[in-house]
């Protein structure tokens, strides 16, 4: 019998539970505007809370504001933002403020829910619909304070009291409190008594106050939680401090406190019927009924205190409630009394019998009961693809995760190794079976070792680990795995990077040899070119010259490449650079795609940058449209301007887009476009959506850095199955900005006498050259191999000029330099480098550095910086 007993439970609560899951729930969020020790707002809530524990469709989410230890505008925006990322997730059907800073907060910041969400406010100081106009979907509970009703009667109690006092603190609800005193209480009692406040002062001050006034004094106490150095007490805990502090009755208008605080009570309202009030008012929402009014207030007073101020029981209204009365029981129901009492004790006595040998029978079912909810919990609250199955495989619980990783292999009640075999798993399966004897047999299984798995998600690298439990009587296995794919991934992306890296340095280190023998050749084809009389042979000295020229451009590229050069910036023509990358791809990509450009810039327009790079950028751009076309199609660069205004709100990858004048550099295909969930990482390093071996990931990654380096950013316009257009965004150049090192005039080279130079560089061709171009000058010239050589020679001579090479063995040309301005402070010295001048300091030019020339130096280049320099000393 108690087994059928058990078991129709066990199908009700089944029931209840499925019941459960089949109605969508409700989500409402309460905002209390102080802390969980505020006793008006607990009451309050209380009475939420026996509304909504009725309706199991109801989730209710409670948040305290807490503004009596913080009120700042700081605070709120900060509280605002952590409500909007911690309910972003729910679909709030409504909200209830309790008290007037939480009306307020909502109204102030209610963008980040909604306005359509429904607010239903209660507790409100002296309300007036001015504070919700506006704002759509507000409703409230209007339940007033009837503080002149209190008074009426506590004069009626005490005829000869002639001295009101009120007491409160400087909170928002206190001073709105106060200013219902002036319009309601002065008017009707300022005759006949004499009105005092008590405020902004510490509980010590408050006391010494309380203390001078005499029985014949009435004190109302409105609200008084918070003195003026920020001491803080409870509600009831306030009332009691102040009615010992004084001989005078003291009546209040909430119910909180009555009969255990000392107070008298009076013409209360209760928080309680308040917060039953808002519920009913947000589950049943008409937002053609915004304000509700009702009438919680009623006479409420402790008796023991009235008699103890000698206020007879009949003076009390007819309607009053009592807390402390004990009225007298009639005789003639004592004998009932105790029989009932006897029957009571009895029934209790067998009750705790049957309870206790119905805990000790029911004890191990709920220790196994526990023992499995505690796993199940775990498992459900894993991270990782979690499930328990018997040794036979078949499956007892399992999580989300697994059931990712394995489809509906592991769902419960299933043989997780016959469905593996079915669905085409062999090999997984007669891996985990394998495992599963080793852990049988107390075997170690190697945890950490990486194990190829097979899964409905493809092939994982996954650590499985697996340990022995009780499962009802029988042994059960559990089983984690951890998919460290994307780990094993990075790690590969790493190796990658490294040999990219050395692949770098290599190119760089070739580089700067190679700019050496280029300012080698360069040198002395100017120098030959010079002593040709033929002119018949000058064709040949210039053809030499653009091959020279283009071996410049290639060792930038390399040196940029290899991160070891600073990027320059020189006046760029945005439309040949747009020019140069159809140009580029036309040639590269076969007659399935057409490459076209459209220019709509003026002829002067100009943008400040480096070529090497915006041209790389340009080309990824380009190649990334010729792969969202697979089947081939147009490729349109279009170069235009646009001016962004202060008033314009344009945002780009980056952020917003600053007002000024910019050129835009675009590239549209008409492919497969890009879907919304991958636009936030498609800038990423590493991350691409092409197939393995297609793509790196860092096509675009770079290109956004090139943009940033440019002060610029990108606006993308995609639309899937449409197309794709990149606007690159650069900061248009002032058409009369300073031309850069290359576009500017060589200064005149007449001498004005014969100086003294010393070279310094380690490379003997290039210090032949050096001497050779600033022999043909007219200059004296001294060459030595070495800094410390260097050195030697300026104390044996007098130069008036030192070029210095900052690669070299031993004492480099920066340590040099220091080392010769330390002992001539107004020597002029030049530092030469095939690197660009990323490591000059602005130190090193207050130190007295002359000037910088980048290898390879045209001669006329030379000639004019040592001129130049020369001329200013």
């Amino acid at each position: 019998m108690k087994i059928n007993h058990i078991f129709v439970l066990l199908m009700c609560f089944a029931a209840m539970l499925l019941g459960a899951d089949d109605t969508q729930q409700r989500h409402i969020l309460i905002i209390s505007s102080y802390d969980q020790e505020y006793d008006w707002s607990t009451r309050q809530l209380a009475g939420i809370r026996s509304i909504f524990d009725e309706l199991p469709e109801v989730t209710y989410h409670l948040e305290y504001l807490d503004t009596k230890f913080a009120s700042t505008d700081d605070y709120y925006q900060q509280f605002s933002q952590l409500l909007e990322i911690k309910y972003k997730k729910y679909n709030l059907q409504g909200i209830i403020t309790i008290d007037d800073n939480a009306l307020n907060f909502i109204l102030d910041h209610r963008e980040i829910f909604g306005s359509m969400v429904p607010v239903v406010f209660t507790g409100i100081n002296d309300f007036s619909p001015e504070q919700t106009e506006g704002y759509p979907r507000v409703s409230g509970i209007i339940d007033e304070v009837q503080e002149v009703t209190t008074l009426r009667q506590a004069a009626a109690f005490h005829p000869r009291a002639r001295d009101i006092v009120i007491i409160h603190d400087q909170s928002e609800s206190a001073l709105a409190n106060r200013e219902r005193a002036r319009r309601l209480i002065e008017p009707e009692f300022s005759d006949t008594h004499r009105i005092t406040y008590l405020t902004d002062l510490t509980f010590a001050e408050l006391k010494e106050e309380l203390s001078r006034r005499s029985r014949e004094s009435i004190i109302l106490y409105w609200l008084f939680v918070r003195d003026s150095e920020g001491v803080i007490k409870g509600y009831e805990q306030s009332i009691s401090f102040i009615a010992e502090s004084t001989s005078a009755p003291v009546y209040q208008v909430t119910n909180l406190g009555i009969g255990s605080t000392g107070s008298v009570g009076g013409f209360v309202v209760d928080p309680f019927h308040q917060g039953r009030a808002a519920a009913e008012n947000i589950i049943s929402f008409d937002p053609e009924l915004p304000y509700l009014r009702i009438s919680s207030g009623r006479y409420h007073f402790d008796y023991q205190q009235l008699q103890s101020r000698g206020v007879p029981f009949s003076q009390a209204p007819p309607e009053a409630v009592f807390s402390n009365m004990i009225p007298p029981l009639p005789r003639e129901y004592r004998t009932s009394l105790y029989l009932m009492s006897l029957i009571l004790v009895i029934l209790t006595v067998l009750v705790i019998t049957l309870i206790t040998l119905f805990v000790k029978q029911k004890q191990y079912a709920r220790q196994i009961n526990e023992h499995e909810q505690l796993v199940r919990s775990s498992i459900d609250l894993a991270t990782y693809p979690t499930w328990v199955y018997h040794p036979d495989g078949t499956v007892l619980l399992s999580n989300r995760e697994s059931r990712n990783l394995f489809t509906d292999i592991v769902h419960e009640g299933r043989n997780f190794f016959r469905e593996l075999e079915v669905k085409g798993f062999g090999d997984t399966a007669r891996l985990f079976h394998t495992l599963d004897e080793r852990l049988l047999n107390r075997q170690p299984l190697k945890e950490d070792q990486v194990r190829r798995v097979l899964t409905a998600r493809g092939l994982k690298k996954l650590i499985v680990s697996k340990a022995l439990l009780q499962w009802r009587g029988s042994s059960a296995i559990l089983t984690t795995c951890v998919d460290v794919t994307d780990q094993e991934d990075a790690n590969e992306r790493l190796r990658q990077a490294e040999q990219v890296r050395a692949v770098g340095l290599m190119a760089a280190s070739i580089a700067h040899d190679f700019n050496n023998q280029l300012m080698v050749l360069e040198g002395y084809s100017d120098l030959l070119a010079d002593g040709i009389r033929d002119e018949a042979l000058l064709p040949y000295i210039q053809e030499i010259r653009t091959a020279l020229n283009s071996s410049r451009e290639l060792t930038r590229q390399l040196l940029s490449y290899a991160r070891r050069e600073q990027t320059s910036s020189r006046k760029l023509e945005p439309g040949s650079l747009a020019a140069q990358a159809v140009r580029t791809l036309s040639g590269s990509l076969d007659e399935s795609w057409n490459v076209k450009m459209e220019d709509h810039l003026d002829p002067d327009t100009r943008i400040s940058g480096n070529d090497i790079l915006i041209q790389n950028a340009l080309l990824n751009l380009g190649l990334n449209a010729r792969d969202a076309m697979a089947g081939g199609g147009e490729i349109l660069y279009t170069v235009s301007s646009r001016e962004v205004l202060p008033s314009d709100q344009i945002y780009g990858v980056l952020g917003p887009l600053p007002p000024g004048r910019y050129v835009v550099i675009s590239v549209t295909d008409h492919g497969t476009g890009i879907g919304t969930d991958i636009i936030t990482s498609l800038f990423d390093p590493f991350f691409t959506t092409k197939e393995g071996g297609k793509g790196t990931g860092l096509g675009l990654s770079a290109v956004l850095t090139t943009v940033s380096q440019h002060h610029g950013d990108i606006l993308l316009d995609t639309a899937l199955n449409e197309g794709t257009t990149f606007n690159l965004y650069f900061p248009r150049l002032n058409p009369d900005a300073d031309m850069d090192i290359h576009e500017k005039k060589v200064l005149d080279t007449a001498m004005v006498g014969k100086q003294h130079i010393l070279v310094v560089d380690d490379e003997k061709l290039l210090r032949k050259l050096t001497q050779s171009i600033l022999n043909s000058a007219g200059f004296e010239v001294t060459t030595c191999a070495s800094g410390s050589e260097a050195l030697e020679i300026y104390e044996s001579g007098q130069f008036d000029l030192v070029i210095l090479d900052m690669m070299m063995p031993g004492i480099n040309g920066i340590e040099t330099f220091k080392k010769i301005i330390a002992r001539d402070p107004q020597a002029k010295v030049i530092l030469i480098s095939g690197f660009s001048e990323q490591k000059i300091t602005r130190e090193l030019y207050d130190m007295g550095l002359a000037g910088f020339m980048e290898k390879p130096v045209p001669r006329s280049i030379m000639i004019s910086e040592v001129t130049r320099i020369l001329q200013d000393s």
